[in-house]
């Protein structure tokens, strides 16, 4: 079917440029067919309304062809327009996607900024304790006097380490995505 509608619409100018010759054709010939059968032309309504018959009992499937020709072009317009705004959808569907899976690790960022923030703050506050400790331990004289509590405050500190290693890799995973 496709290929009828391109062969009739390469061809419309030829399509067009014949039926105007056949009018012009049939518009000169036909009164001069009448005049010559009667002898002379006589004007009257019965006359003229089969003139008209004639006329319009060529050029109605003519026009018609013409205005399917005209519909045809239209649908395979709207065909076309229609692919394009599928391509065009289906490209702004991809960039909403990679916009969404962005907005997600930019959430992530920033929540993994969050606990690094806090690991610092807790890791400046065991530092801060271990220092008194072994402040008070230099002021008393007695080495060695809160060495558990120092300790434990160590490995806790050593948890945090870990932990920020954990998150700076997590980083290191979502900047690694498009």
């Amino acid at each position: 079917m496709d290929k009828i509608f391109e062969f009739i619409e390469e061809r419309t100018g030829y399509i067009v440029m014949i039926f105007l010759a056949v009018v012009i054709i049939l518009t000169i010939s036909v009164p001069i067919y009448h005049s010559f059968q009667e002898g002379n032309w006589i004007v009257s309504c019965e006359n003229n309304g089969q003139i008209g018959d004639f006329f319009g009992g060529i050029l109605n499937p003519l026009i018609a062809f013409l205005a399917l020709i005209w519909i045809a072009k239209g649908v395979k317009m709207q065909k076309q327009e229609l692919e394009e705004t599928k391509k065009a959808l289906e490209e702004s569907a991809r960039a909403q996607h990679k916009q969404a899976n962005a907005s997600h690790a930019l959430v992530q960022l920033n929540a993994l900024a969050a606990l690094l923030s806090s690991l610092n703050n807790d890791e400046l506050t065991i530092d801060k304790k271990i220092y008194e400790l072994e402040q008070m331990e230099r002021g008393l004289g007695i080495p060695g006097l809160n060495s558990n509590e120092i300790d434990k405050l160590k490995n806790e500190k050593n948890e945090i380490i870990n932990i920020r290693k954990d998150c700076f890799a997590k980083v290191q995973d979502y900047l690694e995505i498009e």
